[in-house]
C-alpha cells in the first residue's frame, strides 16, 4: 500500500504541470478574450478561445511525446521497483492529457464570459467524483495504481463531456465554430504573454518539488514524499479562495480595460 502512495506523492509534481498547461493556456486565453469582449469585438474573442484550442492540442501532442520518450529512456528499472509504479500512473494521465488540458482551458473561457458558477461545480464534481472511484478502482477492480490514474481519467472526461456540450448546443455566450477561425499572430503572443509567466512559476516550483522528494527519499525513505504530497494538498486548498478571486478578477479587469478605452 505504501508503494502505492509513494507512486502518487512522487508523481505529483509532473501532474501539476501537465494540469498547469491548460490553466496557463485558459488564462492567457481568458485575457485576451475579456478585452476583445470589453472593447466590443466579439468575433475576435471567439477567434481567440479557437486559437487556444489549436495551442491546446499542440501541447497534448507534446506531453505525450516528452513522456513516451521519459519512460524509455530515464527510468531503466526492474518490475518491483516503486519508479515503474510512478510510470503505471503517469502513462495514463499522460495519455489523456487532451481531457485534463481541455478542462482547465474550458474553465477558464467560461469565466471570460462572466460565468463562473458552471466551471466551478464541475470542477468541484469532478474531485469528488474521483475521490469516490478511486477505492473502487484501486481495491474493487485490483488495479492498483492503474486505477488511480483510470479513476481520474474516467471523472475528468465526464466533466470534460459536459465542457463539449456547453460549447457545442450553444449553451455559452461565446460559441466554438471553426468558421470564426483567422489565423492572427497577436492573438497567439497575447496568450503567451499571460500564459508563459503563469506556466512558468508552476515549473519551478514542480522542479524544487522533485528536488525536495529526492531529499525526503535519501532522509525520511518512502514515507517522506507521502506526507509531502499531503501538506501539498493542504496548501492548495488554503490558497483556493485567492487563485479563484485572482482569475474572477482577471476576467473583470480585462473587459473594464477595453471599456474604458472605448469611452476616452
Amino acid at each position: 500500500m505504501w508503494r502505492l502512495f509513494f507512486a502518487i506523492g512522487v508523481s505529483i509534481p509532473i501532474t501539476t504541470l501537465i494540469f498547469s498547461l491548460g490553466d496557463s493556456l485558459g488564462q492567457g486565453t481568458n485575457s485576451i478574450m475579456s478585452r476583445f469582449i470589453g472593447s466590443g469585438d466579439y468575433e475576435s474573442s471567439y477567434n481567440a478561445l479557437i486559437h487556444g484550442i489549436i495551442l491546446a492540442n499542440i501541447l497534448w501532442v507534446g506531453v505525450v511525446i516528452c513522456m513516451i520518450f521519459a519512460h524509455g529512456i530515464l527510468f531503466h528499472f526492474n518490475s518491483l521497483d516503486s519508479y515503474i509504479l510512478t510510470f503505471d500512473y503517469l502513462m495514463p494521465i499522460a495519455i489523456f492529457t487532451y481531457i485534463f488540458i481541455f478542462n482547465n482551458l474550458l474553465a477558464e473561457t467560461l469565466q471570460a464570459e462572466g460565468n463562473s458558477k458552471t466551471p466551478t461545480v464541475l470542477i468541484i464534481a469532478s474531485n469528488i467524483l474521483n475521490m469516490i472511484l478511486d477505492p473502487i478502482f484501486i481495491f474493487n477492480f485490483d488495479l492498483g495504481i492503474k486505477g488511480a490514474a483510470y479513476a481520474t481519467i474516467l471523472s475528468s472526461m465526464i466533466i470534460f463531456s459536459i465542457f463539449l456540450h456547453l460549447y457545442s448546443h450553444g449553451k455559452t455566450k461565446i460559441p466554438l465554430s471553426l468558421k470564426y477561425f483567422k489565423f492572427r499572430r497577436y492573438i497567439l503572443i497575447e496568450i503567451f504573454k499571460v500564459a508563459l509567466p503563469n506556466f512558468l512559476n508552476d515549473a519551478i516550483w514542480c522542479i524544487s518539488a522533485s528536488f525536495i522528494n529526492s531529499t525526503l527519499i535519501m532522509t525520511m525513505g518512502p514515507i517522506g514524499p507521502i506526507l509531502y504530497s499531503v501538506s501539498n494538498k493542504l496548501k492548495t486548498l488554503l490558497v483556493a479562495p485567492v487563485r479563484g478571486y485572482g482569475r474572477g478578477l482577471m476576467s473583470v479587469t480585462g473587459i473594464c480595460s477595453e471599456q474604458k478605452n472605448l469611452m476616452a
